[in-house]
């Protein structure tokens, strides 16, 4: 599975990644969010936010995401219902989201 970051410039391969996580950092006096890619030998921002909960949003959308995709590869069926979230998404591409 890959990830797009939200400026669109970096694609992550899941599979290379040991972690997927949050972290805060200082920006014109403002606390802003981060989702971050953690390697071996570093890590990477993908995504930026304003808030720590639209943050917390983000990476559970991410976790909806790869369970459908997870479910869609095994053979388990959606209804149309499930997939309708993800419609606008390249399927087994994650892009972060803009806000």
């Amino acid at each position: 599975m890959l990830i797009r970051s939200q400026n669109k410039d970096i694609v992550i391969v899941l599979s290379s990644c040991d972690a997927l996580y949050m972290a805060s950092d200082r920006e014109d006096g403002k606390t802003v969010y981060e989702i971050r890619v953690g390697f071996n030998m570093g890590g990477q921002t993908i995504g930026r936010y304003g808030t720590e909960e639209r943050a917390k949003e983000v990476l559970e959308e991410f976790i909806e995401y790869c369970m459908i995709v997870k479910d869609y590869y095994s053979g388990v069926c959606h209804t149309a219902d499930d997939m309708e979230p993800y419609r606008e998404m390249k399927f087994g591409c994650y892009d972060m989201p803009a806000e």
